[in-house]
C-alpha cells in the first residue's frame, strides 16, 4: 500500500470515530450515566487528543493536492506492519474509549468518576503516544 491511499483510508477512520465517541458519551450523558460535571471532565479529557489527529487530518484533507503522477511512475510501498499499525491502533482506541465509557456510565468496573479519570488519563497518554507516532508520520510531510 502506499502513502496517500493508507492517508485515505485513516482519515476516513479517524475522523467518524471521533464522532462516535463523543456520539456514545452524549447519548450516554442524556440517559443519565453522567452528571453534566463528569460529561463535561470526559469531553475535556478526550477532545484534546482526537483533536490532535483530526486537525492533521483535516489540513491534509483541505489543502490543494496536485494530480496524480502519471502511471509509468512507480510508487513506493509501505512497510506491512507500519500499514496495519497505522490503521489498527486508531480502532483499538476508539473501541477502548467507548468501552470504558460505557462501563463508566453503568458503574461497571469502576469505583468512582475518579477512578475513571485516571484510567481515562493514563489511556491517553499511553495510546496518544503510540497512536501520534503513526499519524504524525504518515500526514508530516
Amino acid at each position: 500500500m502506499n502513502k496517500v491511499k493508507l492517508k485515505n483510508i485513516v482519515s476516513y477512520i479517524l475522523i467518524p470515530s471521533h464522532l462516535i465517541v463523543l456520539g456514545i458519551a452524549f447519548v450516554l450523558y442524556v440517559k443519565g450515566g453522567y452528571s453534566f460535571e463528569e460529561f463535561t471532565t470526559l469531553l475535556l479529557i478526550i477532545v484534546p487528543l482526537y483533536a490532535t489527529y483530526t486537525t492533521l487530518i483535516i489540513r491534509y484533507l483541505t489543502k490543494d493536492v496536485p494530480p496524480p503522477p502519471p502511471p509509468t511512475t512507480t510508487t513506493t510501498t509501505l512497510n506491512p506492519a507500519r500499514t496495519f499499525f497505522t490503521i489498527a491502533l486508531p480502532i483499538l482506541l476508539t473501541i477502548y474509549f467507548c468501552t470504558i465509557i460505557y462501563l463508566k456510565a453503568y458503574n461497571i468496573g469502576f469505583d468512582s468518576f475518579e477512578n475513571f479519570k485516571g484510567l481515562l488519563g493514563v489511556s491517553e497518554v499511553i495510546f496518544g503516544i503510540y497512536v501520534g507516532q503513526f499519524i504524525q508520520s504518515l500526514y508530516d510531510e
